[in-house]
């Protein structure tokens, strides 16, 4: 899947605007890994992406606020259905599912996997558009609202 010349945007970029800053949140750790593993797997990673697991103690330090545990569920629940619509080469409509996989368990932790039909999208991110990423986690995990982090990215 190649993206044409004159298409002003990656579609992982737009779909962050109607995020909660708590999906915003799990979004962006999301990418924080693929990009680690495109970085470490590279071509590997156009094959399936490895899952996050993080433990109950490493999402309760990520996540250090009680409230935000608490609805850490429903907010995977709401990304677990995320699509993006595309078109392929020949112009046809194609709807590809973000996540493989995006889970919470207050005993089990939180697992988070891309769909192996987010590789075009997230290499695009890294690989085409240099410094798309200029902001670390730590800096967005610290805003408290939704408009706030469009602005930082």
């Amino acid at each position: 899947m190649l993206f044409p010349k004159n298409y002003p945007m990656n579609p992982l970029l737009n779909a962050k605007d109607p995020m909660s800053i708590l999906e915003m949140r799990l979004f962006w750790l999301a990418l924080d890994d693929a990009r680690t593993q495109i970085t470490v797997r590279g071509e590997s990673c156009r094959d399936g992406f490895d899952a996050l697991r993080l433990l109950p103690g490493q999402v309760k330090r990520i996540f250090a606020n009680g409230s935000y545990l608490e609805r850490l569920a429903p907010a995977c629940d709401s990304l677990r259905s995320w699509t993006i619509d595309w078109q392929d080469e020949d112009g046809d409509a194609v709807i590809y599912k973000v996540f493989q996989g995006i889970q919470y368990q207050a005993k089990e932790g939180l697992v988070i996997q891309f769909s192996s039909s987010m590789w075009p999208f997230l290499l695009d991110l890294y690989c085409e558009r240099p410094g798309f990423e200029t902001s670390s986690l730590q800096q967005l995990f610290q805003l408290s609202s939704t408009h706030a982090v469009r602005l930082l990215v």
